[in-house]
Protein backbone atom coordinates (compact mmCIF):
# COMPACT_ATOMS: atom_id res chain seq x y z
CA UNK A 1 0.00 0.00 0.00
CA UNK A 2 1.57 3.57 -1.00
CA UNK A 3 0.06 7.10 0.28
CA UNK A 4 0.89 10.33 -0.66
CA UNK A 5 1.64 12.58 1.45
CA UNK A 6 2.21 16.52 0.14
CA UNK A 7 4.51 19.23 0.92
CA UNK A 8 3.90 22.50 0.96
CA UNK A 9 4.57 22.93 -2.82
CA UNK A 10 2.39 20.23 -4.08
CA UNK A 11 -0.46 21.74 -1.43
CA UNK A 12 0.46 24.84 -3.92
CA UNK A 13 0.32 23.63 -6.78
CA UNK A 14 -3.25 21.86 -5.73
CA UNK A 15 -4.64 25.10 -5.01
CA UNK A 16 -3.48 26.75 -7.92
CA UNK A 17 -5.05 24.12 -9.71
CA UNK A 18 -8.07 23.65 -8.18
CA UNK A 19 -8.52 27.97 -8.48
CA UNK A 20 -8.03 27.91 -12.16
CA UNK A 21 -11.21 25.36 -11.95
CA UNK A 22 -13.47 27.28 -10.02
CA UNK A 23 -16.77 28.71 -11.32
CA UNK A 24 -16.50 32.53 -12.19
CA UNK A 25 -18.48 35.27 -10.85
CA UNK A 26 -18.91 36.87 -14.29
CA UNK A 27 -21.55 35.65 -16.99
CA UNK A 28 -19.30 34.77 -19.56
CA UNK A 29 -19.72 31.45 -20.93
CA UNK A 30 -17.30 29.22 -19.24
CA UNK A 31 -15.63 26.58 -21.38
CA UNK A 32 -14.05 24.07 -18.49
CA UNK A 33 -12.53 21.32 -21.10
CA UNK A 34 -9.20 22.97 -21.37
CA UNK A 35 -8.80 23.27 -17.41
CA UNK A 36 -9.79 19.48 -16.83
CA UNK A 37 -7.35 18.55 -19.37
CA UNK A 38 -5.07 20.34 -17.46
CA UNK A 39 -5.89 18.91 -14.42
CA UNK A 40 -5.63 15.14 -15.57
CA UNK A 41 -2.25 15.85 -17.16
CA UNK A 42 -1.04 16.68 -13.86
CA UNK A 43 -2.31 13.77 -11.76
CA UNK A 44 -0.99 11.28 -14.58
CA UNK A 45 2.62 12.77 -14.64
CA UNK A 46 2.24 12.81 -10.61
CA UNK A 47 1.08 9.09 -10.78
CA UNK A 48 3.80 8.84 -13.31
CA UNK A 49 6.50 9.96 -11.18
CA UNK A 50 4.86 8.17 -7.98
CA UNK A 51 5.67 4.91 -10.53
CA UNK A 52 9.12 5.75 -11.20
CA UNK A 53 10.25 6.40 -7.62
CA UNK A 54 9.02 2.82 -6.82
CA UNK A 55 10.81 1.15 -9.06
CA UNK A 56 14.11 2.89 -8.19
CA UNK A 57 13.04 2.39 -4.47
CA UNK A 58 13.05 -1.51 -5.46
CA UNK A 59 16.19 -1.42 -7.42
CA UNK A 60 18.29 0.78 -4.15
CA UNK A 61 16.62 -1.64 -2.13
CA UNK A 62 18.05 -4.85 -3.96
CA UNK A 63 21.43 -3.39 -4.39
CA UNK A 64 21.64 -2.85 -0.07
CA UNK A 65 20.34 -6.69 0.56
CA UNK A 66 23.30 -8.18 -2.40
CA UNK A 67 25.60 -5.61 -0.59
CA UNK A 68 25.19 -6.82 2.89
CA UNK A 69 24.71 -10.50 2.09
CA UNK A 70 28.37 -10.79 0.24
CA UNK A 71 29.85 -8.09 3.96
CA UNK A 72 27.75 -11.24 6.11
CA UNK A 73 29.15 -13.76 3.91
CA UNK A 74 33.28 -12.16 3.49
CA UNK A 75 32.80 -11.36 6.74
CA UNK A 76 31.95 -14.86 8.13
CA UNK A 77 34.69 -16.57 5.86
CA UNK A 78 37.73 -14.49 6.95
CA UNK A 79 36.49 -14.39 10.89
CA UNK A 80 36.03 -18.26 10.81
CA UNK A 81 39.65 -19.03 9.04
CA UNK A 82 41.16 -16.27 11.98
CA UNK A 83 39.51 -18.26 14.64
CA UNK A 84 41.13 -21.73 13.25
CA UNK A 85 44.22 -20.20 12.89
CA UNK A 86 44.18 -18.55 16.54
CA UNK A 87 43.16 -21.56 17.95
CA UNK A 88 46.28 -23.31 16.40
CA UNK A 89 48.36 -20.58 17.98
CA UNK A 90 46.62 -20.94 21.47
CA UNK A 91 47.22 -24.26 21.18
CA UNK A 92 51.12 -24.69 20.54
CA UNK A 93 51.39 -22.13 23.46
CA UNK A 94 49.17 -24.52 25.62
CA UNK A 95 51.19 -27.98 25.22
CA UNK A 96 54.79 -26.84 24.57
CA UNK A 97 57.07 -29.36 23.57
CA UNK A 98 60.18 -30.11 25.66
CA UNK A 99 63.28 -28.80 23.66
CA UNK A 100 64.95 -31.42 22.28
CA UNK A 101 64.38 -29.50 18.71
CA UNK A 102 67.39 -27.32 17.83
CA UNK A 103 65.06 -25.49 15.54
CA UNK A 104 62.99 -24.16 18.63
CA UNK A 105 63.94 -19.87 17.17
CA UNK A 106 62.84 -21.18 14.06
CA UNK A 107 59.67 -22.22 15.32
CA UNK A 108 58.86 -19.44 17.36
CA UNK A 109 59.49 -17.06 14.26
CA UNK A 110 57.26 -19.10 12.20
CA UNK A 111 54.62 -18.49 15.10
CA UNK A 112 55.19 -14.70 15.29
CA UNK A 113 54.92 -14.97 11.75
CA UNK A 114 51.18 -16.56 12.50
CA UNK A 115 50.17 -14.06 14.44
CA UNK A 116 51.57 -11.41 12.38
CA UNK A 117 49.45 -12.64 9.45
CA UNK A 118 46.68 -12.74 11.68
CA UNK A 119 47.27 -9.21 12.88
CA UNK A 120 47.02 -8.40 9.15
CA UNK A 121 43.68 -10.48 8.37
CA UNK A 122 41.77 -8.36 11.46
CA UNK A 123 43.37 -4.55 9.80
CA UNK A 124 41.84 -5.85 6.82
CA UNK A 125 38.11 -7.22 8.26
CA UNK A 126 38.32 -3.91 9.68
CA UNK A 127 38.54 -2.13 6.68
CA UNK A 128 35.90 -3.74 4.63
CA UNK A 129 33.98 -3.22 7.93
CA UNK A 130 34.88 0.54 7.27
CA UNK A 131 34.08 0.46 3.65
CA UNK A 132 30.69 -1.27 4.27
CA UNK A 133 29.32 0.77 6.94
CA UNK A 134 30.45 3.65 4.51
CA UNK A 135 28.39 1.98 1.40
CA UNK A 136 24.79 1.52 3.97
CA UNK A 137 25.33 5.24 4.73
CA UNK A 138 25.75 5.99 0.65
CA UNK A 139 22.79 3.84 -0.41
CA UNK A 140 20.63 5.27 2.78
CA UNK A 141 21.11 9.07 1.01
CA UNK A 142 20.57 7.38 -2.23
CA UNK A 143 16.92 6.05 -1.45
CA UNK A 144 15.86 9.14 0.05
CA UNK A 145 17.22 11.21 -2.59
CA UNK A 146 15.52 8.85 -5.00
CA UNK A 147 12.21 8.53 -3.17
CA UNK A 148 12.10 12.37 -3.13
CA UNK A 149 10.41 13.03 -6.74
CA UNK A 150 9.40 16.56 -7.17
CA UNK A 151 8.73 17.78 -4.10
CA UNK A 152 6.85 14.38 -3.26
CA UNK A 153 7.74 11.98 -0.15
CA UNK A 154 6.76 8.13 -0.61
CA UNK A 155 5.50 6.46 2.82
CA UNK A 156 5.23 3.07 2.21
CA UNK A 157 3.23 0.39 4.21
CA UNK A 158 4.66 0.08 7.85
CA UNK A 159 5.34 -3.67 7.06
CA UNK A 160 7.86 -2.43 4.42
CA UNK A 161 8.62 0.94 6.01
CA UNK A 162 10.30 -1.48 9.02
CA UNK A 163 12.88 -2.99 5.88
CA UNK A 164 13.74 0.41 6.25
CA UNK A 165 15.38 0.36 9.07
CA UNK A 166 16.87 -3.11 8.58
CA UNK A 167 19.70 -0.92 7.55
CA UNK A 168 19.79 -0.96 11.76
CA UNK A 169 20.31 -5.11 11.33
CA UNK A 170 23.51 -4.77 9.43
CA UNK A 171 24.58 -2.22 11.58
CA UNK A 172 24.06 -4.67 14.39
CA UNK A 173 25.43 -7.24 12.54
CA UNK A 174 28.22 -5.14 12.03
CA UNK A 175 28.96 -4.09 15.89
CA UNK A 176 28.91 -7.75 16.63
CA UNK A 177 31.62 -8.65 14.01
CA UNK A 178 33.27 -5.56 15.30
CA UNK A 179 33.16 -6.35 19.09
CA UNK A 180 34.22 -10.10 17.79
CA UNK A 181 37.00 -9.02 16.00
CA UNK A 182 38.17 -6.50 18.94
CA UNK A 183 38.09 -9.76 20.84
CA UNK A 184 40.42 -11.36 18.91
CA UNK A 185 42.88 -8.25 18.82
CA UNK A 186 42.93 -9.50 22.87
CA UNK A 187 43.45 -12.73 21.91
CA UNK A 188 46.13 -12.36 19.29
CA UNK A 189 47.83 -10.01 22.22
CA UNK A 190 47.21 -12.33 24.53
CA UNK A 191 48.65 -15.18 22.71
CA UNK A 192 51.64 -13.71 21.20
CA UNK A 193 52.47 -12.71 24.86
CA UNK A 194 52.44 -16.08 26.53
CA UNK A 195 54.48 -17.01 22.63
CA UNK A 196 57.11 -14.95 23.65
CA UNK A 197 57.03 -15.89 27.30
CA UNK A 198 57.05 -19.69 26.31
CA UNK A 199 59.79 -19.40 23.69
CA UNK A 200 62.16 -17.33 26.44
CA UNK A 201 61.28 -20.20 29.12
CA UNK A 202 61.96 -23.29 26.34
CA UNK A 203 65.23 -21.36 25.64
CA UNK A 204 66.53 -21.46 29.01
CA UNK A 205 65.53 -24.43 29.73
CA UNK A 206 67.62 -26.36 26.71
CA UNK A 207 70.16 -27.73 27.04
CA UNK A 208 71.54 -26.69 24.09
CA UNK A 209 74.05 -23.20 22.85
CA UNK A 210 73.60 -21.91 19.41
CA UNK A 211 77.08 -20.84 18.14
CA UNK A 212 77.99 -20.00 14.57
CA UNK A 213 81.69 -21.47 13.26
CA UNK A 214 83.62 -20.83 10.25
CA UNK A 215 84.23 -23.66 8.01
CA UNK A 216 87.59 -23.82 6.31
CA UNK A 217 85.41 -22.68 3.23
CA UNK A 218 84.91 -19.18 4.36
CA UNK A 219 81.00 -20.57 4.78
CA UNK A 220 79.33 -19.90 8.10
CA UNK A 221 77.86 -22.68 10.11
CA UNK A 222 75.39 -22.98 13.07
CA UNK A 223 76.12 -25.53 16.17
CA UNK A 224 73.82 -26.22 18.77
CA UNK A 225 76.36 -27.40 21.23
CA UNK A 226 75.65 -28.57 24.83
CA UNK A 227 79.12 -28.87 26.91
CA UNK A 228 77.82 -29.93 30.31
CA UNK A 229 75.22 -32.31 29.69
CA UNK A 230 74.57 -36.00 28.86
CA UNK A 231 71.48 -37.21 26.80
CA UNK A 232 70.13 -40.71 27.45
CA UNK A 233 68.60 -42.16 24.57
CA UNK A 234 66.92 -45.83 25.54
CA UNK A 235 65.35 -46.83 22.07
CA UNK A 236 68.10 -45.64 20.23
CA UNK A 237 69.60 -43.04 17.65
CA UNK A 238 70.19 -42.71 13.95
CA UNK A 239 72.04 -40.34 12.22
CA UNK A 240 71.23 -39.55 8.34
CA UNK A 241 68.41 -41.33 7.10
CA UNK A 242 66.28 -44.16 8.08
CA UNK A 243 65.78 -47.60 6.79
CA UNK A 244 61.97 -48.31 6.11
CA UNK A 245 63.08 -51.73 5.68
CA UNK A 246 64.54 -52.10 8.71
CA UNK A 247 63.25 -53.18 12.30
CA UNK A 248 65.44 -51.38 14.69
CA UNK A 249 66.11 -53.07 18.22
CA UNK A 250 66.50 -51.32 21.11
CA UNK A 251 69.01 -49.14 22.80
CA UNK A 252 70.57 -49.02 18.71
CA UNK A 253 72.83 -46.67 16.99
CA UNK A 254 72.90 -46.16 13.17
CA UNK A 255 75.34 -43.67 11.46
CA UNK A 256 73.29 -43.69 7.71
CA UNK A 257 73.99 -41.76 4.45
CA UNK A 258 71.57 -43.45 2.87
CA UNK A 259 70.97 -43.62 -1.30
CA UNK A 260 68.77 -42.91 -3.97
CA UNK A 261 67.56 -46.15 -5.20
CA UNK A 262 65.75 -44.65 -8.05
CA UNK A 263 62.18 -45.30 -6.37
CA UNK A 264 59.65 -42.13 -5.40
CA UNK A 265 60.68 -42.23 -1.34
CA UNK A 266 64.08 -41.02 -2.84
CA UNK A 267 67.09 -41.06 -0.17
CA UNK A 268 66.26 -43.38 2.11
CA UNK A 269 68.71 -45.85 4.83
CA UNK A 270 70.25 -48.96 4.46
CA UNK A 271 71.71 -49.87 7.49
CA UNK A 272 69.45 -52.32 9.87
CA UNK A 273 70.48 -52.30 13.69
CA UNK A 274 67.95 -54.63 14.58
CA UNK A 275 69.12 -56.69 17.26
CA UNK A 276 69.39 -54.70 20.78
CA UNK A 277 72.14 -53.05 21.74
CA UNK A 278 73.93 -52.96 18.07
CA UNK A 279 76.13 -50.22 16.37
CA UNK A 280 75.90 -50.31 11.98
CA UNK A 281 78.05 -47.69 10.33
CA UNK A 282 78.88 -47.49 6.83
CA UNK A 283 76.39 -48.52 4.03
CA UNK A 284 73.98 -51.60 3.58
CA UNK A 285 75.65 -52.89 6.72
CA UNK A 286 73.47 -55.49 8.97
CA UNK A 287 73.95 -56.28 12.92
CA UNK A 288 71.85 -58.75 13.53
CA UNK A 289 73.18 -60.35 16.72
CA UNK A 290 73.02 -59.17 20.33
CA UNK A 291 75.27 -56.44 21.05
CA UNK A 292 77.10 -56.97 17.38
CA UNK A 293 78.43 -53.99 15.45
CA UNK A 294 79.41 -53.66 11.95
CA UNK A 295 81.99 -50.09 12.07
CA UNK A 296 82.53 -49.96 8.39
CA UNK A 297 82.29 -51.61 5.23
CA UNK A 298 79.74 -52.25 2.79
CA UNK A 299 77.23 -54.90 2.55
CA UNK A 300 78.43 -56.89 5.64
CA UNK A 301 76.69 -58.74 8.25
CA UNK A 302 77.25 -59.23 12.32
CA UNK A 303 74.85 -62.17 12.85
CA UNK A 304 76.38 -63.61 15.92
CA UNK A 305 76.14 -62.70 19.69
CA UNK A 306 78.64 -60.02 20.24
CA UNK A 307 79.98 -60.32 16.86
CA UNK A 308 82.12 -57.57 14.77
CA UNK A 309 83.15 -56.70 11.56
CA UNK A 310 85.34 -53.55 10.91
CA UNK A 311 85.12 -52.91 7.29
CA UNK A 312 85.46 -54.76 4.13
CA UNK A 313 82.34 -55.84 1.84
CA UNK A 314 80.28 -58.97 2.19
CA UNK A 315 81.58 -60.03 4.77
CA UNK A 316 80.04 -62.36 7.64
CA UNK A 317 80.76 -62.71 11.32
CA UNK A 318 77.87 -65.39 12.37
CA UNK A 319 79.81 -66.84 15.17
CA UNK A 320 79.52 -66.13 18.94
CA UNK A 321 81.92 -63.21 19.39
CA UNK A 322 83.37 -64.16 15.89
CA UNK A 323 85.29 -60.90 13.95
CA UNK A 324 86.16 -59.87 10.51
CA UNK A 325 88.79 -56.91 10.38
CA UNK A 326 88.47 -56.30 6.59
CA UNK A 327 88.84 -58.16 3.30
CA UNK A 328 86.01 -59.21 0.85
CA UNK A 329 83.69 -62.47 1.33
CA UNK A 330 85.04 -63.62 4.76
CA UNK A 331 82.98 -65.85 7.03
CA UNK A 332 83.68 -66.43 10.35
CA UNK A 333 81.32 -69.28 11.75
CA UNK A 334 83.29 -70.72 14.93
CA UNK A 335 83.02 -69.42 18.22
CA UNK A 336 85.77 -66.16 18.93
CA UNK A 337 87.25 -67.12 15.45
CA UNK A 338 88.56 -64.68 13.76
CA UNK A 339 89.49 -63.31 10.02
CA UNK A 340 92.11 -60.22 9.38
CA UNK A 341 91.62 -60.47 5.94
CA UNK A 342 92.29 -61.55 2.74
CA UNK A 343 88.96 -62.88 0.23
CA UNK A 344 86.67 -65.55 0.49
CA UNK A 345 88.72 -67.14 3.60
CA UNK A 346 86.66 -69.02 6.18
CA UNK A 347 87.32 -70.09 10.13
CA UNK A 348 84.82 -72.83 11.56
CA UNK A 349 87.30 -73.86 14.51
CA UNK A 350 86.76 -72.42 18.23
CA UNK A 351 88.71 -69.55 18.32
CA UNK A 352 90.64 -70.56 14.73
CA UNK A 353 91.43 -67.44 12.74
CA UNK A 354 92.96 -66.42 9.24
CA UNK A 355 95.09 -63.77 8.62
CA UNK A 356 94.88 -63.63 5.37
CA UNK A 357 95.25 -64.53 1.83
CA UNK A 358 92.41 -66.29 -0.79
CA UNK A 359 90.22 -69.28 -0.05
CA UNK A 360 91.80 -70.39 3.17
CA UNK A 361 89.96 -72.42 5.99
CA UNK A 362 91.11 -72.14 9.51
CA UNK A 363 88.46 -75.67 10.88
CA UNK A 364 90.58 -77.22 13.46
CA UNK A 365 89.97 -75.89 17.21
CA UNK A 366 92.62 -72.92 17.37
CA UNK A 367 94.15 -73.31 14.62
CA UNK A 368 95.07 -70.55 12.21
CA UNK A 369 96.47 -69.44 8.60
CA UNK A 370 98.45 -66.77 8.61
CA UNK A 371 98.11 -66.32 4.25
CA UNK A 372 98.74 -67.87 1.53
CA UNK A 373 96.08 -69.88 -1.04
CA UNK A 374 93.51 -72.80 -0.98
CA UNK A 375 95.35 -73.72 2.38
CA UNK A 376 93.61 -75.76 5.27
CA UNK A 377 94.56 -75.86 9.21
CA UNK A 378 92.14 -78.99 10.33
CA UNK A 379 94.21 -80.55 13.04
CA UNK A 380 93.67 -78.63 16.50
CA UNK A 381 96.26 -75.62 17.25
CA UNK A 382 96.89 -76.58 13.53
CA UNK A 383 98.02 -74.11 11.07
CA UNK A 384 99.40 -73.38 7.46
Amino acid sequence: MVMIRFNAAVIALAIATVESLAVPTHTDKLDTSDSLEGFDATIASLAKMIDLSEAKMATALALRDVTIATLQHTVSTNFNVMTARLDKCEASVASPKVVTNPDIVDSTKAMAGEIASLSSAIEDIGLRISETEKLARTTSAMLLEETSVAGLEIVMNPDVTDSSDSSKAPAGKIASLQKAIEDIRVRVSETEMATRKTSARLLEESPFTRTTYTNSKGAKEIWWVSESSMFLFPKGVVVGFRNPDCAYGEAVLSVDHGYDDGGTDGYHGSNCPSGDGTVVFGGGNLARGYKSSVTGGVANEANGIGSSISGGYLNIASGYRASVSGGYTNMAKGIETSISGGSLNTAEGKAASVSGGTKNAAEGKNSNVSGGRRIKAVGSVGSG
